[in-house]
């Protein structure tokens, strides 16, 4: 490894903070845990950014604009939450607006107020109290409409301005019409100024869909749309499953239980000489008695219990696929047709019933136009289908909690109670559970995603991908590695310097990286290596040569001293036998 120091290119400071965030945030690791393969095919992006701010340098106004992308986009989100709360609290408007003159005069003094205090004490909770007050003195002032339009105008000039700004980041007036097409962001942006353009233009209701651009700025709410998204295939395939199982309980119910399908509806009612009602519902169906003998002058409640009569004994009929065309029911009520009626096994006690039951709701209030009457909901199969799935799927205890209960004494007493419970079972705890805990999983699985990247970006070397512990007991800290010597701009500023500079007055580390850079090759890039750690390496070895060494001689010195003192030894055991020697010698 080789330390490198070359000068900053100019046009680097035309590189935008809100560039440098993005890239620093949305880099994806590769499997040796380094962002240097994302970050380097994003340089090409950020060179092209900065050749193009540079040329916007020369037009000061679009420059400015460009260099705060994230100030036009909290004006333009804010002024549409300002917007809504007007529409939500106010609509529909009135034409005039009136307000007591005390009130008036409250407002007027604290919009002169806070406009003295934004100029002396510049704050944003000035600013906030004084565009509040701008906006309900424009209300009562010149009205409502009038208020919303010029809001919805200056909501679609911030908003233009924030989409030039990113143009002019993104170089998106030098990419070619087909890749502009593809830029995800600035469709985005466009389809947002169009819904702006509409809510001025059109109706104010449409400024409702501009609150989903929270969505767009929260990452929390992008993984709750992720968890949805990403299993997709998994959540449609289950649904399918459930569709199938529903359309074989629809089929059963349509066999055995068709009677039982009975649900209550309210029949809305209005005057009798209003004749919109189909053959099903019959409460405002005017009669001739003129034109038809048959009715023989019988009042209106008698006509109306007989229209709830044959609503009752449908006789298998759908009307709602089977006739499209609307049916004139006939009530017949001489004695010859209450005989012929009676033959066909019809319950009188229901008529009874239906009749008590209006009479009541009538002697309640005899304004209401809304009759609860039983509607036969299984006549055909699509019907019996569309009943299962809605009221199936939206009851917690299945499709059986609104079929009739049945008696004990039927005789498919033991098969409803089956088919009810299956039901539940099946499709309400495990196949919608099944689809539950796929997107809950889902969720779960992108939180821990993004704690993951979070303690990533805290503990983790953008360059290098070494962590924070490889630099406990270092000389080097791990905030000086990323910040000095591994500063992830630094490199960025490198490649700008290559590609800026005259190949002939290249230097040889900067002719090595050009070559690298043409071949795509990141082998220039250090991998879990740093120069600190190297060199606090090499400080040690070189540290316990000399603590080697200096063991040795201390273990020579001691050999020494331990020879000198053997010899002293020797000489002292030595000693007795040589006088003893000389001894004998003398005597003899």
């Amino acid at each position: 490894m080789e330390q490198i120091v070359f000068p900053v290119p100019q046009i680097c400071e035309f590189l935008t903070d809100e560039s440098k965030m993005k890239i620093y945030y949305t880099s994806e690791r590769d499997e040796q845990g380094s962002k240097v393969f994302d970050f380097f095919e994003r340089s090409e992006d950020l060179f092209n950014e900065m050749k193009w701010q540079k040329r916007l340098r020369d037009q000061p106004f679009l420059y400015w604009v460009s260099r705060h992308m994230t100030l036009w986009n909290s004006f333009s989100f804010n002024l549409a939450v300002v917007i809504n709360l007007i529409v939500a609290l106010m609509y529909p408007f009135p034409n005039k607006t009136e307000i007591d003159h005390r009130l008036s005069a409250m407002l007027w003094a604290i919009l002169f107020v806070s406009i003295a205090s934004v100029f002396s004490f510049p704050g944003k909770y000035c600013f906030y109290v004084m565009v509040s007050s701008t906006i309900l003195r424009l209300i009562y002032s010149i009205g409502i409409q009038p208020t919303l339009w010029l809001l919805g105008l200056i909501n679609v000039f911030i908003k233009a301005i924030h989409l030039i700004s990113i143009m002019g980041n993104n170089g998106t007036f030098n990419k070619k019409w087909d890749k502009i097409l593809i830029d995800k962001e600035f469709l985005y942006h466009i389809l947002y100024l169009c819904f702006c353009i509409v809510g001025l233009s059109g109706h104010s209701l449409f400024y409702s869909v501009l609150l989903l651009n929270v969505v767009y700025q929260e990452e929390t709410l992008r993984n709750v749309i992720r968890s949805v998204t990403r299993n997709g295939r998994s959540i449609i395939l289950t649904a399918l499953l459930a569709l199938i199982l529903v359309y074989l309980f629809s089929i059963i119910g349509y066999l055995f239980f068709r009677d039982d399908f009975l649900l209550e509806v309210d029949v809305v009612t209005t005057t009798t000489n209003n004749p919109s009602l189909n053959g099903k519902h019959l409460l405002t169906q005017p009669y001739n008695l003129s034109s038809d003998a048959n009715h023989c002058g019988k009042s209106y409640r008698e006509q109306f219990n007989g229209v709830l009569f044959n609503i009752y004994r449908m006789n298998n009929q759908s009307f709602l696929f089977n006739n499209y065309q609307y049916q004139k029911w006939k009530y017949c009520s001489n004695e010859t047709d209450q005989i012929e009626c009676d033959k066909q096994n019809e319950s009188s006690n229901l008529l009874t019933l239906i009749n008590e039951d209006y009479e009541n709701s009538d002697n309640q209030n005899d304004s209401d136009d809304d009759v609860t009457v039983k509607e036969r909901a299984c006549d055909s199969l699509l019907m019996c289908i569309i009943t299962t799935v809605n009221h199936g799927l939206r009851n917690g205890g299945g499709i059986g909690d609104v079929l009739r209960s049945p008696s004990s004494d039927e005789s498919l007493f033991v098969a409803r109670v089956i088919y009810d419970l299956l039901f539940f079972f099946i499709v309400i705890i495990i196949i919608l559970n099944l689809i539950f805990g796929v997107i809950i999983d889902t969720f779960a699985d992108l939180r821990s995603e993004k704690q993951q990247k979070e303690e990533i970006l805290r503990n983790t070397c953008f360059i290098c991908g070494l962590e924070r512990s490889a630099f406990d007991n270092r000389s080097v800290s791990f905030e000086e590695h990323i910040y000095c010597e591994h500063n992830m701009w630094h490199y960025l500023y490198f490649i700008v310097l290559v590609h800026v500079k005259d190949p002939t007055e290249f230097t040889g580390p900067e002719s090595y990286v050009a070559l690298m850079i043409k071949e795509r090759n990141l082998h220039w890039f250090p991998r879990m290596r740093a120069m600190s750690l190297a060199a606090d390496d090499g400080d040690n070895e070189q540290n316990e040569l000399r603590t080697l060494q200096s063991q040795l001689e201390l273990t020579h010195k001691q050999m020494a001293i331990l020879s000198r003192q053997l010899n002293d030894l020797k000489e002292q055991v030595s000693f007795p036998f040589k006088s003893l020697s000389i001894l004998n010698s003398i005597s003899n």
